[in-house]
């Protein structure tokens, strides 16, 4: 390893370059931390060429991208193969020494703890994770709305059938501004001494208090158990967006989850998404593949080895 170092860091004009982690995946990637020519801090990887292959095909596209899309990218200053540098590392630690290759691009962070959770844990698995929905107005007033939509024919019986009646789509929107105030109910953030039911536990009950409300404005008696049964059908639902991560595994056979609304993770979704409208797919995502760049605080796809 020692003698690797060194002959890469003298073929690729490095300097200070220190072991930082290796995959752990057979002869997977070996990773480095050096300085370069302009006295820049850079990450130096050693892996196989089936993977640089999607370093060489992240490097042209990424020139080409829109700035919004590009800079939740890294940014790669040199590919080579082991062979053109005239580097040839023991066989015994690498396997087959030509079926290598090295990458040098620019230096990211580790996400934070609490941005890493957001996204990968689900919030019906995070207290952190539901509490930051919470807060967060406009991704929980997006849950509701989506909630709304899915459950609409259930709340639109529910006012068919009451005694006043009323305008369906005015009850609806009515309900819908109640449900999205429930994030204000001191209940979901109040101290649950961290254990997870019960933030949700709270969340069920500020939601049920609204559809009490809404139903005696229909002038349902609150005896009846019509609230209970519409309080069930929008917690289920409730419950299936949040059983979804920010960020879903590969392959993405769910929808994001409502913490892809967070400021932060938006932005990186969003990317995701126009690179998928240019039939780019970087695939292999998951929360150890995110990090972060230092000086902005963006998220960026760190590992491009599957990039097609």
């Amino acid at each position: 390893m020692e003698i690797l170092k060194d002959d890469l860091a003298e073929a690729l004009n490095l300097a200070d370059v220190r072991y930082l982690s290796r995959s752990k995946r057979m002869y997977g990637a070996y990773t480095f931390s050096a300085v370069d020519e302009r006295n820049e801090n850079v990450v130096l990887k050693v892996q196989p060429l089936s993977e640089l292959e999607g370093y060489r095909r992240a490097q042209q596209t990424i020139v080409r991208l829109p700035d919004r899309v590009a800079r939740h990218l890294p940014m790669i200053y040199k590919i080579r193969t082991l062979d053109e540098l005239g580097v040839r590392p023991p066989a015994d630690d690498f396997g087959n020494p030509e079926e290598l290759g090295v990458i040098v691009m620019e230096r990211l962070e580790e996400i934070p703890g609490n941005m890493f959770d957001l996204i990968t844990q689900p919030p019906v698995k995070s207290m952190h994770s539901l509490e930051s929905l919470v807060r967060d107005r406009e991704a929980f007033t997006a849950v509701i709305d989506d909630v709304v939509g899915k459950t609409r024919r259930a709340i639109t019986l529910a006012v068919a059938g009451s005694p006043r009646g009323g305008n369906a789509d005015e009850e609806v929107e009515r309900l819908r501004r109640m449900l999205v105030s429930a994030a204000y109910d001191p209940e979901i953030t109040a101290p649950s001494g961290g254990i997870v039911i019960s933030t949700i536990d709270g969340l069920r009950s500020a939601i049920e208090k609204k559809v009490q409300l809404w139903f005696r404005g229909l002038g349902e008696p609150a005896r009846r158990g019509k609230a209970q049964s519409l309080t069930m059908t929008i917690m289920s639902s409730i419950s299936s967006s949040l059983g979804r991560r920010a960020i879903p595994r590969e392959p993405m056979k769910q929808s994001p989850g409502p913490l892809s609304r967070i400021r932060g993770v938006k932005e990186l979704m969003t990317a995701i998404e126009d690179l998928k409208s240019m039939n780019i797919n970087p695939d292999d995502l998951h929360g150890n593949n995110i990090m972060m760049r230092p000086e902005t605080g963006e998220l960026v796809l760190a590992d491009l080895g599957h990039f097609t």
